[in-house]
């Protein structure tokens, strides 16, 4: 059983993408919208590999991750049709089910956990972080971009035979910022060291793509600072409550999520006018 929002994904945009999604068979929905179901090819068949989401992408793995993301991205990037599709809402799911109030509202419940111990003084404010995300969320929701995965962790990745990635999990696709998948994807599936070394050729590259695939990409000082701004919203991986996800997976995360927004003055950056 899927959300019927991954199963119209399947039903209504992968057609259109050439990207490495499984391949769909059918798809069925509930009538009440409730649930949906997808009957795609069987992965093991290929045959592909599956990763553990405590892992980190190389180099290169970054790299190709990127050029899958900036597909996902160019495909439909500013398309005025993508307003007419009910069920792709600016904010998705994330948005709809209130999911950044909610994973504030733990805060108290997990500080006492390992995680928090990745939290510098500076990050100590659970007030300023969630008028932060909730001021960067409604930047998103009032100028959606393309359609964005919204969750492209390692865990929902699959590779085939020749190291080509694919994207599993489409529940929390949306109508949003290319921004919101390039930075989590940057931050949170390779180590800090990582990043910091080649945050700036990655997003490079992944515009360069997009220029390649025909978009009107944002010039580099602009898309930095997307990038940089789209940080805080890594910050909900400290406040995962843990019957969700294991702690070695949020101290992980939560040590490159809190890296980067120092890193990026990502706080500031959304406290700014936009520009």
């Amino acid at each position: 059983m899927h959300s019927a929002i991954e199963a119209a994904f399947f039903r209504d945009l992968v057609p259109n993408l050439e990207i490495n999604v499984p391949r769909p068979y059918a798809t069925a929905f509930a009538p009440d919208w409730s649930s949906g179901v997808v009957i795609y090819e069987d992965l093991n068949q290929r045959p592909v590999e599956f990763r553990k989401q405590t892992g980190s992408l190389s180099p290169t793995e970054m790299l190709d991750q990127l050029d899958m993301l900036a597909v996902l991205h160019a495909t439909y990037w500013r398309e005025p049709a993508l307003r007419d599709i009910d069920w792709l809402t600016p904010g998705g799911v994330i948005h709809s089910n209130g999911v950044l109030k909610r994973f504030s509202d733990f805060w108290d419940y997990v500080s006492p956990m390992p995680r928090f111990r990745q939290v510098p003084n500076s990050l100590m404010d659970q007030e300023r972080l969630l008028k932060a995300n909730l001021a960067l969320m409604a930047a998103d929701m009032a100028d959606p971009i393309c359609v964005v995965h919204g969750d492209p962790h390692i865990g929902n990745m699959f590779f085939d035979p020749d190291g080509k990635p694919g994207l599993l999990d489409w529940a929390t696709v949306m109508h949003g910022h290319w921004a919101w998948d390039v930075s989590y994807a940057m931050i949170i599936n390779q180590s800090v060291e990582q990043r910091r070394l080649l945050e700036v050729q990655q997003l490079q590259h992944y515009l360069g793509r997009l220029s390649a695939l025909g978009v009107d990409a944002p010039a580099m000082d602009r898309a930095w600072h997307d990038y940089a701004r789209h940080s805080v919203y890594q910050f909900n991986f400290v406040l995962c409550p843990p019957e969700l996800q294991p702690e070695e997976l949020c101290t992980q995360s939560a040590e490159r999520a809190c890296a980067a927004i120092g890193d990026l003055d990502g706080l500031r950056r959304v406290e700014l006018p936009t520009a």
